[in-house]
């Protein structure tokens, strides 16, 4: 009978109206002399993963805690993930095996490269940055530098294509590096794809696509596209 009671209760607690919610928590607040405050009554889904977070460190700290250490805390789990992504062997090698003509070995490679670069942008801009300018880098950015691998596929002879490469070592820190692409044959890069960060006088921060390529020794910035960040300091990258 308990059971069946405990069941409908935690089924039922979303459906609990508002001011019977409020009611429970502060009755449950003057009972425990304020030592309880069970704000997840009151909270979504994902506010109670914030609440359960504020109240461990609270248990565990003594005292409140910072905004940047919730959000902190919150990432862990994100910041996990993309390790575990930046940790898999992905190869372009098997690929070229099923195309014969060089136009589908193009297109397939455009493809390989632009879910390349959406995995290891999200992994070097780490869970803080990507939650803010994440999907405008896919929609905005992205397929630009989609069209400029497909330039450079054109002018790359077939054999070449097969043998192409792209890094999986995104740059932290301030380094500017998203991911290189390269002839394995002799370790000569193709063409780098860069993100800068920029502050303009009089300005907040501004994030800052670009691509580098041989024939001035990687020395010209050709921007792809900018997005902005903020008048506060972002982050470091994959932090």
């Amino acid at each position: 009978m308990c059971e069946k009671m405990n069941i409908k209760i935690v089924r039922g607690r979303n459906k609990m109206p508002l001011w019977l919610r409020k009611s429970i928590v502060v009755l449950i607040t003057i009972l425990t002399f304020g030592t309880v405050v069970p704000t997840s009554i009151l909270l979504n889904d994902s506010d109670s993963k914030r609440s359960e977070v504020v109240a461990h460190s609270i248990d565990t700290k003594g005292d409140a805690v910072s905004e940047n250490f919730i959000e902190e805390q919150l990432a862990q789990p994100e910041k996990q993930n993309n390790e575990a992504k930046l940790s898999e062997s992905v190869s372009w090698n098997v690929i070229p095996k099923s195309f014969s003509e060089k136009e589908k070995l193009q297109n397939e490679f455009m493809t390989y490269t632009m879910s390349e670069a959406k995995k290891l942008a999200e992994i070097k801009f780490g869970p803080v940055i990507n939650r803010r300018v994440g999907k405008q880098y896919e929609q905005e950015v992205l397929p630009k530098f989609g069209k400029v691998v497909t330039l450079l596929g054109e002018e790359l002879e077939e054999e070449q294509i097969r043998h192409l490469k792209i890094s999986q070592n995104p740059a932290g820190g301030l380094g500017e590096k998203i991911l290189h692409i390269y002839d394995e044959r002799n370790g000569q890069d193709i063409i780098r794809f860069h993100v800068r960060r920029d502050h303009p006088p009089l300005d907040g921060y501004w994030f800052n696509f670009h691509y580098h390529v041989p024939t001035d020794n990687f020395q010209t910035h050709h921007e792809i596209g900018k997005i902005y960040w903020d008048k506060n300091t972002p982050p470091h990258w994959s932090a």
